[in-house]
């Protein structure tokens, strides 16, 4: 268990999170009254996804809960944590990740126990937790209370906490999976755009380093403006010292060199 202390998230509420805690409660009542049907239609069981072409259960199990004290959970760290990633991005991205960290756990129990009914927002949850371990790595996290960590290494434990845990679940209902999914489909959120400029420089510097396109270039070289001759030299820099060795206004360069190219 884990408790963030600082500003009080109450006190600025956000949109989205607010606006999920309300959805979440309202089907917890709403599968007081009608359990089954609820349960059936709405919740997750990933081999009903392909064959009966239930797609809207790889949203919906999200809104459901086994329990009282598995919604308390889940909506209490989505209140503590929530509201500061909901506010350095804003509502509509927040609740766009949200939703692919929902999608992305229910991805990975497909893979891992396809005949298996999930519901609970645990998944997305982790999601969240793992956002604002990288987005605010300094913040003070107490693990089981009383343990002041750093926000990015508590992530790190409860992670490694729960590949544990799935690893010795054997029959256990808690879809640990699940969880692990929604982080890492969280972690790939982050990382894809920065994987995707690496290989982007990478495919520059080795066109570069194509004599033929480099004598294809020189007679032109005279003609080029100030910004083009530094591409030319960061290219260069690439193809000799690799992607790492540029510093933060060679990358911003190439950026700006990148938009007026399109």
């Amino acid at each position: 268990m884990t408790i963030f202390r600082g500003a009080n998230p109450f006190d600025r509420l956000t949109p989205v999170v607010k606006g999920l805690v309300i959805a979440n409660v309202a089907m917890f009542f709403l599968q007081m009254v009608v359990p089954q049907a609820i349960i059936t239609q709405l919740g997750l069981r990933p081999v009903d996804v392909v064959q009966n072409f239930k797609i809207w259960q790889v949203v919906t199990y999200a809104f459901l809960h086994g329990g009282g004290w598995h919604l308390f959970f889940n909506m209490f760290a989505l209140w503590m944590f929530g509201p500061h990633v909901e506010g350095i991005w804003g509502s509509r991205r927040f609740f766009r990740y949200y939703l692919i960290c929902v999608v992305g756990a229910a991805v990975a129990q497909f893979a891992i126990a396809p005949d298996t009914l999930v519901v609970g927002a645990s998944g997305a949850v982790y999601g969240v937790l793992l956002a604002f371990g990288l987005l605010i790595p300094d913040a003070v996290i107490y693990l089981f209370f009383f343990f002041p960590v750093r926000a990015v290494q508590a992530v790190l434990f409860i992670a490694l906490l729960t590949l544990v845990s799935a690893m010795s679940a054997g029959g256990s209902r808690v879809a640990h999976f699940a969880h692990l999914g929604g982080m890492a489909t969280g972690f790939l959120y982050f990382r894809l755009p920065e994987w995707a400029e690496r290989f982007r420089l990478w495919r520059a510097a080795r066109r570069f380093a194509n004599p033929a396109v480099r004598n294809a270039r020189r007679p032109q070289r005279s003609q080029l403006n100030d910004l083009s001759t530094e591409v030319d030299r960061i290219l260069e820099k690439i193809s000799t010292k690799g992607v790492d060795s540029l510093t933060s206004d060679e990358h911003d360069t190439m950026q700006r060199y990148a938009k007026r190219k399109q």
